[in-house]
């Protein structure tokens, strides 16, 4: 130690506290009064698995913005079971090997420490897996580099492997400046099936069945939650896991994943009848019809051998590159290319005839059949009635074929759309009048273009399950993965089993499930479930008209998982403040190096809330002042900022009812974003009003972040903010420690009619008697 402190003029003492999880990123906290947490300039992890065994490097920069040099302490929380493997310091460019040596004073230096900044996001580390150590110096105007690598034995369970990284910071340093890099890769002796993030969209590719690669990149990204990451093994040739959260004496929440094997040979995967139609209206000269014969184009070219296909255009009549889907040679899809070149945009749109005349190729129910439908406009030619049209369209499709739908731009009746979809098992998608035709049409395809199994049932055995989401389950193919999402009554084991159409006929996959009486992990399913409800409620009042029970159950699920929606926005109440629309931040989420890059969302959805641009909330956890205003907001041109709550706040109840114009396409948008929500979503902590915590949703009422469980009348014990009282419930319990970080005024409810508040007159101590009481 005493080599390293002469040679590079530096101190190191670094202490160990054990605990329980983590969940928190590296700190650099000067011990200066008065100096906070200092920036980071960028925080870069490289994860490697091999089986259960992951070893993280990270790679820290941060900065001192003040004229002085600085002692600080440097803060890792671990994983829990987590040995630090290496740690390096560097000091003028030199990387220098620290030494690590216990102290037992840990925990009471870091206390003290959050007494001494008084932010309630530093709670987040005590009583965790904590690794400290003191730097000396930080040089004034300077960096201060900081390398640590730890091994962790991750948690397996019934095909089940989860890893965990400490990401969440206080708010003082709440956004890195630069990138923040997360990088996975995995190997595994048993085949990945599923890779799957309940905290951030990430990209994930698997190689092979034994090597995947997953992560994100942002930049000026905010550090506010863990990240965590699940994969699923199995050497069946598909994979399904079961994940499960149940409250005792409550019915429980389930997530299964499904996803096939990735060596699939080429007979082994399905050939499709597929039928490309586009609108070659006049409305679609220009930009629009460029950029969707390149789409087209892109299709054709990546045809299977043994797939047939067909392209039929539309304006005033109706015309087929040929009368029936024919075989995918070469010689075939160069006269489709051909074909594709010489269509001109001229004319009105048949929409009825055709969607018929598609539909009527389709006539074997023994293979996959799509059926990709391009359109910009309204019916204006033969059967324009939309109830007629729907009606023709299921009366066409004899084999159950899937209808995907492209809108084009803004002047399109969105609720024909999305019913013409829907009611044959298909999808709408809608896109910008430019580039955005090609880019997503190709991502489609690149998705459906090899089908594994199809037609998918699945079996829950002895459990009573309900609610399962989505109704209809979606293919399985090549590359991809399903996730559903359901509630289960009874408990215990069962045989689940998944059949569907695989190859030349029908194929079934047992596996065992356990749904048990009580399970705290996995706590983000409730609301992933709850959103795919309320999406799946609202899509129903949209296209089938506004029913008084659809709505009361939309305002229940709402208010008890706090997610925002056109019935709810009032949630967001007379205390808080308004919520000031922004211009869209860039979507600057990037892969990690050496990836490809993501399939991105529709662009222009904009970020709101106290984690906007320049900043983070107040000191006292309130929503920040430097993201809100008391005026409204609202116009076209702003709407391009809106987000899917700024969509629901904004417009509310009446947008469900448009059909055509940019308010009915983002309104669209943002139904499907629920509908088919695949990770939790963040619009109670953009809504400005609204935190969701530990399964709890809280709103700012009167200066307090309060748990929409509490009702005036319930028992109260008032403590105050860093009081011995505090510490010592949060000393005895995980879930307060999570629910104070929101900030010096809170009311949570920790039993049956009653509540804890943080209020500055409550008391400084408390007995055993009261810490019991009041311990949920």
């Amino acid at each position: 130690m005493k080599k390293v402190a002469i040679t590079v003029s530096l101190v190191v003492a670094a202490m160990m506290l054990v605990g329980s999880t983590a969940s928190a990123t590296g700190l650099l906290i000067p011990t200066k009064q008065g100096v906070g947490p200092l920036s980071i300039k960028y925080h870069r992890a490289e994860v490697k698995i091999k089986d259960r065994v992951a070893v993280t490097h990270v790679d820290q920069v941060f900065l001192n913005h003040t004229n002085r040099v600085l002692e600080a302490t440097y803060i890792f929380p671990l994983p829990k079971g987590a040995t630090v493997s290496d740690f390096y310091l560097y000091m003028n460019g030199k990387k220098t090997k620290g030494e690590i040596l216990e102290k037992n004073r840990a925990r009471n230096i870091y206390e003290g420490i959050v007494r001494r900044m008084k932010d309630p996001g530093l709670l987040e580390y005590i009583g965790r897996d904590l690794f400290q150590c003191r730097v000396y110096p930080v040089p004034r105007k300077g960096e201060m580099r900081i390398e640590i690598e730890f091994t962790q034995v991750m948690p397996y369970e019934g095909g089940i492997t989860k890893y965990s990284y400490p990401m969440r910071t206080d708010r003082a340093s709440a956004r890195t400046m630069k990138d923040f890099t997360m990088s996975v890769n995995i190997k595994s002796k048993t085949a990945i099936k599923t890779i799957y993030s309940p905290t951030h969209k990430i990209y994930h590719r698997k190689k092979n069945d034994h090597n995947a690669t997953a992560g994100f990149e942002t930049m000026a990204a905010t550090l506010d939650r863990d990240f965590e990451l699940f994969y699923t093994v199995s050497d069946k040739d598909v994979g399904l896991n079961l994940l499960t959260y149940r409250d005792k004496g409550e019915p429980g929440f389930f997530m299964l994943m499904a996803s096939p094997k990735s060596d699939f040979r080429e007979k082994e995967i399905i050939g499709k009848r597929i039928t490309f139609v586009v609108d070659t209206s006049g409305s679609m000269a220009g930009a629009k019809m460029r950029h969707t014969k390149k789409a087209i184009k892109y299709c054709l070219n990546k045809l299977n051998p043994d797939d047939l296909f067909n392209v039929i255009r539309f304006s005033t009549d109706v015309e087929g590159f040929m009368k029936k889907p024919v075989s995918a040679s070469k010689a075939n899809i160069q006269k489709a290319l051909n074909f594709v070149d010489r269509i001109e945009a001229a004319g009105g749109t048949a929409i009825d005839e055709a969607l018929t005349v598609a539909l009527a190729g389709h006539v074997k129910q023994s293979e996959p059949n799509m059926v990709v439908f391009m359109t910009d406009g309204h019916p204006t030619v033969g059967e324009t009635a939309p109830q007629r049209i729907i009606k023709n369209a299921a009366k066409a499709n004899k084999v159950s074929a899937k209808i995907f739908v492209f809108g084009v731009g803004n002047e399109i009746n969105t609720k024909l759309l999305d019913k013409v979809s829907g009611g044959n098992n298909g999808d709408s998608t809608y896109v910008k009048p430019n580039a955005e035709i090609e880019h997503t049409v190709s991502n489609f395809y690149d998705k459906v273009s090899h089908p594994v199994m199809s037609d998918l049932r699945l079996d829950f055995g002895s459990i009573h399950e309900y609610d399962v989401l989505p109704k209809r389950i979606p293919d399985l193919f090549k590359g991809g993965q399903i996730i559903v999402l359901g509630r289960y009554r009874n408990q215990g084991h069962s045989a689940l089993t998944l059949t569907g159409k695989m190859g030349q006929g029908n194929k079934k996959f047992v596996f065992e499930g356990r749904f048990p009486k009580k399970n705290k992990d996995n706590n983000f399913i409730p609301r992933l479930w709850a959103t795919r409800k309320i999406g799946f409620l609202l899509d129903n009042i949209r296209l089938g008209g506004k029913k008084k029970e659809l709505v009361d159950e939309v305002i229940r699920l709402s208010k008890r998982y706090g997610i925002v929606t056109p019935y709810t926005s009032y949630l967001v109440t007379e205390d808080t403040p308004q919520v000031a629309l922004r211009q869209p931040r860039p979507d600057r989420r990037r892969p990690p190096m050496k990836m490809p890059a993501p399939t991105t969302t529709r662009p222009g959805w904009g970020q709101i809330g106290n984690r906007g641009v320049g900043g983070s909330g107040g000191s006292d956890g309130s929503p920040s002042e430097a993201t809100v205003a008391s005026g409204k907001s609202g116009g076209r041109s702003k709407l391009k900022a809106m987000s899917r709550v700024q969509v629901f706040a904004e417009k509310k109840a009446e947008a469900m009812d448009l059909e055509s114009g940019e308010q009915a396409v983002r309104m669209a948008d943002a139904v499907k974003d629920l509908k088919q929500a695949n990770e939790p979503r963040d619009e109670a902590d953009d809504a400005s009003g609204m935190r969701y915590v530990s399964g709890r949703p809280f709103s700012y009422k009167g200066g307090a972040w309060t748990d929409l469980r509490y009702k005036s009348g319930m028992k109260v014990l008032k403590i105050k903010y860093m009081s011995s009282a505090y510490f010592r419930l949060i000393a005895k319990s995980s879930f307060l420690k999570q629910v104070f970080t929101l900030g010096q005024r809170v009311i949570v409810v920790v039993g049956k009619n009653k509540a804890v508040e943080i209020h500055p007159d409550g008391k400084e101590t408390i007995n055993d008697k009261q810490a019991r009481e009041f311990t949920p």
